[in-house]
């Protein structure tokens, strides 16, 4: 069994240090402050999650990244437990959570992008289609933003190693002023059969896949 949720505007929950706040200031008819962390400055996303591993560290069944918090459990009685040890972990350390997204006692949850269940662990629906819909790319900006979204999920596909390297072979040379560079019917630059064939085959790795299963 599963529950997750996040916390209400996680970074502002970090105070930031009396000699830093000058350094993090907003506009402001009382003067020019910030005295909690912002979204958007360089380190807070290391700041917070450093900060949320301490504060659930030792708790081998619950797992973050950044704000979002999933707990898994055997049973309704590990359930109920494990839920005060992260709770009490949480009001200590003075962290608030947002009520609305709460889900409590669910055998099957999205985390992640993943389709978490009891009986293992897939890529989520939502993610699925965009994979199934993801045309073949047509230029370096798409091939790479493609790579992106294949990679994340690279263990559900077989022998998935062999065919990145094939499609990586369109990036030799490359850079990041080449993004609009054409690949395929607008180009010299095209694609060979078994490039195509690879794309079509990880799709329907996708739709036919074999659901990975909890040790």
């Amino acid at each position: 069994m599963f529950y997750i949720f996040d916390l209400e505007r996680a970074f502002h929950q970090i105070p930031v240090e009396s000699s830093d706040i000058a350094k993090a200031t907003i506009c402001t008819p009382f003067g020019l402050y910030f005295k909690r962390m912002t979204f958007g400055l360089r380190n807070a996303a290391q700041t917070f999650m450093r900060f949320l591993h301490s504060v659930l560290q030792g708790l081998d069944f619950c797992f973050s990244s950044i704000d979002d918090i999933l707990v898994a459990t055997k049973d309704e009685t590990q359930h109920t437990s494990h839920f005060r040890q992260v709770f009490q972990r949480l009001q200590d350390a003075g962290l608030v959570i947002k009520v609305a997204n709460f889900q409590f006692l669910q055998t099957e949850v999205d985390f992640l992008g993943h389709r978490i269940s009891v009986n293992g662990i897939e890529p989520s629906k939502k993610r699925i289609k965009v994979i199934e819909d993801f045309k073949l790319p047509e230029n370096i900006k798409e091939l790479r933003r493609y790579f992106g979204v294949i990679n994340f999920y690279h263990r559900f596909i077989p022998k998935d190693a062999e065919n990145q390297a094939i499609l990586n072979n369109y990036l030799k040379g490359m850079k990041s002023i080449d993004n609009n560079k054409f690949i395929g019917q607008k180009s010299q630059f095209k694609y060979s059969k078994r490039a195509s064939d690879i794309h079509v085959k990880r799709q329907c790795s996708f739709t036919y896949q074999k659901m990975p299963t909890f040790p």
